[in-house]
Order: structure tokens, then C-alpha cells, then sequence
């Protein structure tokens, strides 16, 4: 078992998940997103507030399509609003990472339907994006 924080999903649908006593259990799951206002919000904690610390976030997508509009993967934004990181896809396909000190963007578009374990990486200030460990 694993610790889990507390968070709200709106609007997406939750596929073989399971959550008990604020534990997860062990097995697959995923959250469906239609691409209409769907989100996880997760409340503010400072230890996501990486300073100019090092870090990787990753997660993994599946894009039937490029999405019409820039859908936000995630984000975080500082108490104050001065500094934040976070990752997001273009129209094009095109994966981006961000954080107050610049960003990077893929060479590629991943929009075909086909799931892609992404890592997006800060050390010292360089950012880095992998795409399927490449």
C-alpha cells in the first residue's frame, strides 16, 4: 500500500481504480479525460514547490488527437504567483515543460493514439523532456 493525498477529479471518469481507507490498492488504473473541462485538482502543498531544486514529474498519455485548444497536463503555481512549473500539449501534438526559468518543447507531436510514458526533468537549469525514455 501507498500513501495517497487527498485530491478532487472533475469530470473525468475513473477506470479501475480503487481508494480505501486513504490507501490505494495495488492494480491498474487510469483517469479518462473527454477534453471538456476535465481535471484533477490537488490542494496546495509547499513540497511541490521545488525552489531551484531539481526534480522530475512523469505520467503517461494516450491522445486519440491533437486537442483544439492547449490542454494543461499540470500545473503548479507558487503562493505568490512568482514562480511555477508545468507541462502541457499543443494543438500540433507537441508536448511542452515549463517552469519560471524557461521551457522545452518535443520535436514531435504525439497525438496517435498510442500511450507514451513522459518525463519531464529540471537539473540545476537545464530543462529536459523524454518521451518513452529517448
Amino acid at each position: 500500500m501507498r500513501k495517497v493525498r487527498v485530491g478532487c477529479i472533475i469530470g473525468a471518469s475513473l477506470l479501475g481504480w480503487l481508494l480505501f481507507s486513504g490507501q490505494a490498492m495495488a492494480g491498474d488504473f487510469a483517469l479518462s479525460f473527454d477534453g471538456v473541462n476535465d481535471y484533477v485538482q490537488i490542494p496546495h502543498t509547499p513540497s511541490m514547490d521545488f525552489g531551484t531544486g531539481g526534480f522530475t514529474a512523469e505520467l503517461w498519455i494516450k491522445s486519440p488527437g491533437p486537442p483544439t485548444y492547449i490542454m494543461d497536463f499540470f500545473v503548479k503555481i507558487s503562493d505568490d504567483g512568482n514562480s511555477g512549473w508545468g507541462m502541457l500539449m499543443h494543438p500540433s501534438g507537441k508536448i511542452n515543460f515549463w517552469t519560471n526559468n524557461g521551457d522545452t518543447t518535443t520535436g514531435s507531436g504525439y497525438k496517435d493514439n498510442q500511450w507514451h510514458q513522459v518525463a519531464a526533468v529540471r537539473e540545476g537549469n537545464q530543462l529536459k523532456l523524454y518521451v518513452d525514455g529517448v
